[in-house]
């Protein structure tokens, strides 16, 4: 597949906002064009492109170019990125409610589709990201994006938002909107409200993202005894919760996602955090 990716964890007073860094070359000589379909991840993705030539992402029926420094929102449902020449990245994973908290930007706008970064963050994110273009190595420009996202943390409590997240991802979505409403002290209303205005996703929604991505690794991992056991160990109530679920937020069958990982890309987290990455304040709902 001619892919070559590098994730590196952020330190430790961005966990709360920040899953991964990642860099990542595609396509690389560029001989022929090189697509994959990308499945939801529950994630928001920035984008640095650091060559000339980028990405082409569907646009109203049609490929288009992606912008210098792009923003994935949250995905309910698969996509297709085609990269035509070699494109080389620099990247920030951020956690939906770490991205809300750190810049302000409700994502409901942006679910299911992507936008030029300087058009929704502004100039003063658009020098930031320039620099780290213009950083000379991978160590730099990760030097450069945690000092600047740490400055932005320093400003921003965890809230019960943030704390909501992470106990779906961290149970797998296998926890009921109730359990996680209770957890925090707050009703069930104010969780789905405050996830609707500022994530763009219901709890449940998340939750199934999150369920599918646990299956997923699974996968990957090999260590099961068939679908069934995948399910199982996942969370679903059987076999066919798990098909209804890859050909709903996939698009394909598990045994032909696994038959063809190759060709997609998945930015599920490995490693579930630790309770300690995850200083918790309960804050108002805003």
């Amino acid at each position: 597949m001619n892919v070559e990716l590098q994730e590196y964890r952020p330190v430790q007073a961005l966990r709360p906002h920040v899953q991964r860094f990642w860099a990542g070359r595609f396509n690389a000589g560029g001989a022929d064009c090189l697509s994959q379909r990308v499945v939801p991840s529950g994630f928001v993705e920035v984008i640095i492109h650091l060559t000339d030539l980028h990405c082409d992402l569907p646009v109203s029926a049609e490929w288009r170019q992606s912008p210098d420094y792009t923003l994935i929102g949250l995905q309910n449902e698969p996509y297709e990125v085609r990269f035509s020449s070699e494109v080389e990245v620099f990247a920030i994973r951020f956690k939906p409610a770490g991205f809300y908290s750190l810049f302000g930007v409700p994502l409901g706008e942006i679910v299911d589709t992507h936008e030029d970064l300087v058009a929704v963050l502004g100039a003063h994110f658009r020098a930031f990201a320039a620099h780290l273009r213009d950083e000379p190595t991978v160590a730099a420009r990760l030097h450069t994006a945690e000092r600047y996202l740490s400055r932005a943390a320093e400003s921003r409590d965890v809230t019960y938002l943030n704390r909501a997240e992470e106990l779906i991802r961290t149970s797998g979505g296998n926890l009921r909107v109730e359990d996680v409403a209770d957890r925090l002290c707050i009703s069930r209303r104010q969780l789905e409200r405050a996830f609707k205005s500022k994530l763009g996703l219901s709890p449940k929604q998340y939750m199934r993202i999150a369920r599918l991505n646990r299956a997923q690794r699974l996968l990957q991992e090999g260590r099961c005894q068939g679908l069934a056991d995948v399910a199982y160990r996942a969370g679903y109530a059987d076999q066919s919760h798990l098909n209804r679920d890859f050909r709903l937020l996939v698009g394909d069958s598990p045994s032909h996602y696994l038959a063809k990982q190759q060709y997609y890309a998945v930015n599920a987290p490995d490693i579930d955090p630790s309770p300690e990455d995850f200083p918790f304040r309960k804050a108002s709902a805003a």
